[in-house]
């Protein structure tokens, strides 16, 4: 269902005024008070993260949780495909769940629009849910912006550890040694390791066959990401600037940016077929590029890795990896989704009062009961798994047969990360547990290649929390990457760039977001206010 459309700009002001003065109120204490915990047996209907499609009643998870907490867990197993959907519907035709997964902020919107879901304030949830509520104000308060909607709080937002991690780039070892290069810090730097490996023949074959850079993909976040990174630039996403919300794409600093893309690729350095995307891994293993923009971690005992993928096609290769390249203040970085995940919010069915706090605690439990929460993601040690005992893999555990495909998984109600939530824990594991779960080698990747000074966010983590992105902001960011890549290729000047996109951006709803962009920052400050934070 598509949200309705938001009220206009001046209610979008109006409502950003009313959160400047809080929402610990009365009326929010009274409505505290209405959420009582009682000691009967609850039944819950169950619609959680839409990920073990194909599950059934009476896992042992689900009877571990029903016993732990007294409560008769009835789950919805539904397909990510088709969740909101399915959710929809099943909602709209008067069955709504006790517990509902919201997977954006919009659906919250949505369901708050359609009185499906319940207001929960925040001393509710620092009543039941104590250490967890204290956790997301100290570890990922932007989160709450997710559940908060018109005013009101309708949930509890739940975080990924992974999404928070600064991505790692990669050069060919062996053509580094080819050039007698060093893995590049600066963007100067890179631009002459590139320039090596266009024109100085890395493979060895005497043809001029060998292209320096390519973009992981054509999506938004890819596109030339470290260069605007070097400048502290996100554009196509909301940012922060000296106090105030701006479109990064409206920037100053993109016209020097583009400038020096528009220069690479004058000098042959960007594979010409960037506009359409190309499969960087497939460039490397063919031996045409020797950068890779975006890695993952790398398991060298895995025969499935990348490395080792490139190794059967070239057995002397190797990669180096490297954080993104310095721009000329020490800026770097590329675009992360950010810590905020998703919102597990609560059906208005007329019983809330009640199954609100039995929920709440059942979160508490999850998330300060580690051996609880192992259980509930990876089940029992023995029957489900076995640590491993070894520092490679990504894992310091390995699924036991009859457990180890994520078809498996799913029929017995598992997960086996620990990096985000799971069906049957809408909060995530906090990151010790995280860290602890994971191998010795994967957490020297973290130490070597990541960087929290890397990390770049959307200053709400998702562009969609502006109501109006629906409406407008698809259709601009093709036009602003269709100008971007005119410049990038000689057919414009660099210097066109702000007044042809600006002129775009003003006719094109652009205004409308960035009020929107404005008020939501309001909202913001005011969010943090109300949980005590920064």
């Amino acid at each position: 269902m598509k949200m309705k459309k938001v009220l206009s700009i001046a209610l979008a002001v109006v409502f950003a005024i009313g959160m400047l003065a809080g929402c610990n109120g009365g009326g929010q204490s009274e409505l505290a008070k209405s959420y009582v915990d009682s000691d009967e047996t609850l039944a819950l209907t169950w619609l959680g993260y839409p990920t073990l499609a194909g599950c059934g009643e009476g896992t042992d998870t689900e009877l571990l949780l029903e016993e732990k907490f007294n409560v008769d867990i009835k789950p919805l197993f539904y397909e990510q495909e088709n969740f909101n959907d399915k959710k929809t519907m099943l909602m709209a035709g008067g069955d709504v769940p006790d517990f509902i997964y919201e997977l954006d902020p919009v659906n919250v919107y949505n369901d708050v629009d359609q009185d499906f879901i319940a207001e929960v304030p925040y001393e509710t949830i620092e009543q039941y849910a104590p250490t967890l509520y204290a956790y997301l104000n100290e570890y990922a308060p932007a989160a709450w912006s997710y559940s908060r909607y018109m005013d009101t709080n309708w949930g509890v937002p739940n975080v990924n550890h992974l999404n928070g991690i600064s991505k790692t780039n990669a050069y060919r070892t062996d053509w580094l040694k080819a050039v007698g290069k060093e893995a590049p810090e600066t963007l100067d730097e890179m631009h002459d390791v590139i320039y090596a490996f266009v024109h100085d023949d890395p493979d060895g074959d005497g043809k001029d066959d060998t292209y320096g850079y390519a973009m992981q993909s054509t999506h938004y976040q890819d596109f030339f990401s470290e260069f605007f990174g070097a400048y502290g630039i996100l554009p196509f996403d909301w940012q922060e600037v000296d106090g105030e919300i701006v479109y990064g794409g409206l920037r100053e600093e993109c016209t020097e940016v583009l400038q020096i893309i528009a220069d690479w690729y004058k000098e042959g350095l960007i594979h010409p077929d960037f506009v359409a995307g190309v499969t960087q891994e497939t460039l490397v293993t063919t031996s045409q590029i020797g950068y890779i923009q975006k890695v993952s971690y790398q398991d060298e005992s895995l025969a499935t890795s990348q490395i080792n993928t490139l190794r059967q096609a070239v057995p002397e290769a190797g990669y180096t990896y490297t954080l993104a390249p310095k721009g000329p203040d020490g800026l770097r970085g590329q675009r992360c989704w950010g810590l905020a995940c998703h919102v597990a919010s609560f059906g208005k069915t007329g019983e809330e009062n009640v199954k609100v706090p039995r929920i709440l605690k059942m979160f508490e439990g999850l998330f300060t009961d580690d051996a609880l929460m192992t259980e509930v993601h990876i089940g029992k040690e023995g029957k489900h798994w076995e640590k491993t005992g070894a520092s490679a893999g990504m894992y310091s555990y390995a699924m036991k047969d009859g457990y180890k495909e994520s078809a498996q998984q799913r029929l017995a109600g598992l997960e086996i990360s620990f990096a985000a939530p799971s069906f049957f824990s809408p909060v995530t594991p906090r990151k010790d547990l995280f860290m602890e779960k994971m191998s010795d080698s994967y957490r020297t990747w973290l130490d070597s290649y990541t960087a929290e000074d890397a990390v770049l966010t959307d200053a709400f983590y998702k562009v969609e929390i502006i109501p109006s992105t629906a409406d407008y902001l698809e259709d601009l960011r093709n036009k602003q990457m269709k100008l971007m890549a005119d410049i990038i290729q000689g057919t414009k000047d660099a210097s066109a760039y702000i007044p042809e996109f600006t002129k775009l951006w003003n006719n094109g709803g652009g205004d409308i977001m960035l009020e929107e962009a404005k008020a939501q920052g309001d909202v913001l400050n005011a969010m943090y206010k109300d949980l005590g934070v920064k």
